[in-house]
């Protein structure tokens, strides 16, 4: 009798781990918190076919996430739905919120035509922007490349540009490697730092929706023996080029 009991202990016990592994707690600002301080939480994920529950195919999507959320506070349905990933960042087919006390209280349906602009959206993300910009260092700079925009979905940017420039120093044009990291704020204000394989340069400026910066610096040779020398004031001009409307900042009227 005494084994039968510990075995159904030990059962219990096990119960209580896997179902506290699986389930996600959440603060009033859906943060990942500790099941003490949350608000909300989540009984993990399963697949389901994405046929059998939208009743149309969706290409490269053959099952779906069931996302069920909960009220800590009285273990009240808050959304239930379906989406392509377990974290439930992009929803499809029916999703549905409740108040705490279980009626409706907002409904979205995803359609099929809805994903296929997702999934554009996200090939856009992940586009390089193209560059283009005229620098002066004691001397004319025209270099242009690729840059990576980090931070897409808030105000600030963060840009992780490479290329390739051309200078000209005592009537000859020499090639220079180009990479450089801008801060970009939703203000106006651009902080940026970068350089080549002759020289590094810190600037400080303004630009205008991402699509114009306007900078002011110096730059540093590494070696005053091999040309060509970049050492001086710096002032840059650049340009970016994009389809992907995220880079970019929003056009503000007011204050």
């Amino acid at each position: 009798m005494k084994n039968i009991l510990l075995l159904i202990l030990l059962t219990l016990g096990i119960y209580n781990v896997n179902a506290q592994e699986d389930t996600v707690y959440f603060s009033k600002n859906w943060k990942v918190c500790i099941k003490d301080s949350a608000v909300f939480y989540r009984i993990k994920p399963v697949k389901v076919s994405t046929k059998e529950t939208l009743g149309y195919k969706i290409k490269d999507i053959d099952s779906l996430y069931t996302i069920l959320d909960y009220y800590i506070i009285n273990n009240q349905l808050q959304f239930r739905g379906f989406a392509y990933d377990e974290a439930a960042l992009y929803v499809v087919g029916d999703a549905i919120w409740y108040k705490e006390d279980g009626t409706v209280l907002s409904t979205v349906t995803k359609t099929k035509e809805d994903y296929v602009r997702h999934k554009k959206h996200l090939r856009l993300q992940y586009q390089p922007v193209v560059y283009a910009e005229y620098m002066y260092v004691d001397r004319h700079n025209l270099k242009a490349g690729l840059e990576y925009c980090f931070f897409q979905s808030n105000e600030n940017k963060l840009f992780l540009g490479m290329g390739y420039g051309i200078i000209n120093y005592n009537r000859k044009a020499y090639g220079l490697l180009d990479y450089h990291l801008s801060y970009n704020t939703q203000k106006g204000l651009v902080v940026k730092a970068g350089g080549s394989d002759k020289h590094v340069y810190a600037t400080l400026g303004l630009g205008f929706l991402n699509f114009v910066d306007l900078t002011m610096g110096y730059s540093l040779p590494f070696t005053r023996t091999e040309k060509p020398v970049v050492q001086g004031v710096t002032i840059g001009l650049l340009f970016r080029f994009s389809k992907n409307d995220d880079v970019y900042g929003k056009f503000r009227i007011g204050f």
